[in-house]
């Protein structure tokens, strides 16, 4: 758990460098990862990463996130499987922002600077790596798109 004291008036200065992915695996939102300022972020399945994910498409040493001036960067090491950023694969460096979604093999992980808010009202729309449909948002609920067997 991180600590993060402020007034009314000013936020500390930790607060404002710092930054956090939180992790999602199948729909549920598992854990907290700080991103400190200053220092480069390795994300892998290798334990010598900073973050370490037990997927089998995440490569041994996958992407790395840093902040480089003031704008918080990640960067794909030349994985295996890819990484994706809001959908899109990258293949280099670029810069990522509020309420994106960094996709590595089966977990999404959502960069934020504020963990006090609820995850899901980012009105986001994620994509796995072979959808290719839209969400509708104002629908009312689930619904079934396609049957793929009958019964009886």
């Amino acid at each position: 758990m991180v600590e993060v004291s402020f007034s009314a008036d000013s936020v500390t200065e930790s607060f404002v460098a710092e930054a956090f992915l939180v992790a999602r695996e199948a729909g549920v939102w598992r854990d907290i990862f700080r991103l400190p300022s200053g220092a480069v972020t390795t994300v892998g399945r290798d334990p010598t990463n900073r973050i370490i994910l037990r997927d089998e498409k995440c490569s041994c040493q996958h992407c790395d996130i840093y902040q480089e001036g003031g704008r918080w960067q990640i960067r794909d090491l030349s994985s295996r499987n890819g990484t994706r950023v809001n959908g899109e694969r990258i293949t280099d460096t670029v810069p990522i922002k509020e309420g994106d979604a960094v996709r590595i093999g089966n977990v999404e992980l959502l960069f934020t600077r504020d963990i006090s808010q609820p995850l899901d009202e980012a009105g986001r729309q994620t994509h796995s790596d072979t959808d290719d449909f839209e969400i509708d948002e104002d629908s009312a609920g689930p619904r079934i798109l396609e049957r793929k067997s009958h019964s009886g």
